[in-house]
This record gives structure tokens, sequence and C-alpha cells, in this order.
């Protein structure tokens, strides 16, 4: 079907207004997957923001790296266009701001899902569901993947539902050896992704067993 999808729930607003969230669909993994034409492992290399009149709207344009294509055939460079940013100083400062979008900054390694808009643009899938902030790490299996989605919230009739196919037990971290077997299609559709532990447990024995010959 057509993307119209959940920009146009998004709430604008300039310093000084109301804060609100924006409503969106939860997705899954796979669904995140499936909605996209575009999704990658990229280093945001630069951004740029300027404004325009009447009505007054400020665009924000950030530049990546792709280091690795998990769906699409992009470019070795890629930019997305976003609604909303800062722009000017003192009297002349202005703040524009989309809630539920992501946000980016220069250095950061992202996983990224980009779908493309009926208008033939590219937005990241689900808002700041598509995209995932990535920790260093020397393989995948170090790599953390966390998502910011503070500024989202999900309709009320998918009421609390925590445990979805191939996201994680719950909104937080989750490591990228784990996505990619989900967006490649390894990882059955029925079973959530667990959560992996920092730090191994180890079990304690109860005080009045320590001292119990084997």
């Amino acid at each position: 079907m057509p993307t119209r999808h959940w920009l146009l729930l998004a709430v604008l607003f300039f310093v000084g207004g109301a804060a609100h969230a924006a409503t969106v669909k939860r997705l899954s993994t796979q669904e995140l997957t499936a909605r996209s034409s575009i999704v990658f492992i990229g280093v945001v290399t630069a951004q740029s923001t300027h404004h325009q009149e009447a009505p007054i709207k400020i665009w924000t344009t950030t530049t990546f790296d792709v280091e690795r294509v998990l769906k699409g055939t992009p470019s070795s460079t890629l930019k997305v266009q976003q609604l909303g940013g800062e722009v000017g100083a003192g009297a002349n400062h202005l703040v524009q701001k989309v809630h539920g979008y992501p946000g980016f900054r220069v250095g950061e390694r992202v996983l990224l899902f980009l779908e493309t808009t009926d208008m033939g643009h590219l937005v990241v899938t689900g808002m700041a569901q598509g995209k995932f902030s990535l920790t260093p790490g020397a393989v995948d299996r170090e790599v953390r993947a966390v998502r910011d989605l503070s500024d989202i919230r999900y309709p009320a009739s998918q009421g609390r539902v925590r445990h979805l196919a191939g996201a994680p037990s719950r909104d937080g971290v989750v490591y990228l050896d784990q996505l990619l077997d989900v967006i490649a299609g390894k990882r059955p559709i029925a079973r959530p992704i667990p959560l992996r532990l920092l730090q191994p447990r180890v079990p304690v024995l109860p005080a009045a067993r320590q001292g119990v010959a084997q």
C-alpha cells in the first residue's frame, strides 16, 4: 500500500511549545525489514540545516557513509532529509522539532531502516523505531544496538505488548548479530530476540551448603 504512514501523526512545535509524543504503529524487526527499501549499517559523516519561509520549516540533511548493505542497493554515500532542526543564533535562533523522528550526530554508527514515500523520498521506517545506534565492538556479537523510543508512543489498541516477533523482549539493548539474523530471516518469526546478559551469571550456593563435601 502507498506509504502515507505515521508521518502525519507527528507533532511540530517551536521553542516554547507544548511537548508531545508521536503515535506510531509498533513494528517488529521483520516488519521494519519488509517495509524498508534500504537497510544498511553506516556512519554519520555530516549534517546541514536550512529553513524555508511561508510557512516556516526547518530541514536537516544527514549524510551517511554506507559500511554494509543489508537490503537494497544504496550508493556508498547516502543522504536522508528530515523535517525539523535548529538554525540561526541569538534573536534569530529558531528550533523546530518533529516528535518521533530519530536524531543523529556526526561520527555515530547506526543500523538504519529506510522506506520510500509516495513522493520518492527516503525516510526512517517507523520513525525512531527504524534507527539503532551501534556501540564499538570487535565482532557483531559484541556490538550493542540501542534505540531511543522516548519520543514515541503506540496506539492504545496495541495494549502493553512487550514481546513481538523479532523484537527485543523489551525496548532497550539488543546485539547486532541478533538483529542481523532477524533481517536475514534466520530467526523464527514467532520467537522474540532474547536479551543477552553483559556478564554471565555465576550461581551462588546458599551458605548452609557451601561446606558440604561432594
